[in-house]
């Protein structure tokens, strides 16, 4: 996948439109498999959010001021998607 600069909202975006060629609805189980994590419980937030609070204590991404924070998002997406996944075929 190729997304220009590595940053976490542009492959936020290439994931939501992926997740919505194929529609679906992974991307809803997934938010919503992460909102039943201890750490989410009751929160309303989008699953990309959801991911960001994990990482920084902040969901929004105004928090990833360096690339390296962006490249510590995107690395955090894909291992908790990948955990999704492996959970869900399981």
């Amino acid at each position: 996948m190729w997304v220009g600069r590595a940053k976490y909202s542009f492959v936020r975006c290439f994931v939501e439109g992926f997740g919505a060629a194929r529609g679906d609805d992974v991307l809803r189980a997934f938010r919503e498999w992460l909102a039943k994590q201890p750490q989410h419980h009751g929160s309303s937030y989008v699953w990309s959010a959801l991911l960001l609070q994990e990482m920084f204590g902040h969901a929004s991404e105004d928090v990833l001021a360096y690339p390296e924070d962006d490249a510590a998002a995107i690395t955090h997406l894909f291992a908790r998607l990948h955990e999704f996944l492996h959970s869900a075929a399981g």
